[in-house]
């Protein structure tokens, strides 16, 4: 069977934060899965929480889940893990490359995972192929902007763009430019 869908830039985003999400959950990273969905809640709702305790917390459940050190989590290669976990996880690079370079085709410097090749990492399924339409191009004036609006005001850039991870970007940004 061949699939074939077509998602907005949004969806795409949605999409790609659930593969994330999956593959992560699936090869034992579960805090990361799911201070993620922390993260969203309280920005959303503008609580404020303490992450570091969190964080203390879902390391030592995620240990005892996986049976590994606090902190450790299968590689995708693993023999522990199942192969939809490499599959979400092959479908997020092939995911995230394409947008990544269609939003910006010259990242000089950038040095994200997202520019990467799509490497197969799934014994059973080869590489999807992913084509991006439209002329959603950044550049790092428009990236600026942006990280400036998600600083400002968290809430509602949470709700007009569904992020968490930029609005998390940001906020790290201006931790580091405040002395």
């Amino acid at each position: 069977m061949k699939l074939t869908i077509e998602l907005s830039e949004t969806q795409a985003y949605i999409l790609r934060d659930a593969l994330d999400g999956y593959s992560r959950n699936l090869t034992g990273q579960v805090s990361v899965a799911v201070m993620d969905a922390v993260n969203y809640m309280a920005l959303r709702k503008g609580h404020k929480i303490d992450t570091y305790s969190l964080r203390t917390q879902l390391g030592d459940m995620q240990a005892l889940i996986t049976g590994l050190d606090y902190g450790a989590s299968f590689g995708i290669y693993a023999p522990e893990i199942p192969d939809r976990a490499r599959q979400a996880y092959d479908l997020l690079q092939v995911l995230r490359h394409a947008v990544s370079w269609h939003l910006n085709p010259d990242p000089k410097g950038l040095g994200m995972v997202d520019f990467d090749t799509p490497r197969r990492t799934s014994e059973k399924e080869e590489l999807a192929k992913c084509q991006v339409e439209g002329s959603a191009i950044l550049d790092p004036v428009a990236v600026e902007k942006i990280l400036k609006k998600a600083t400002e005001d968290p809430k509602k850039f949470l709700e007009e763009t569904g992020s968490p991870h930029l609005v998390a970007l940001a906020r790290d940004k201006d931790k580091k430019e405040k002395p």
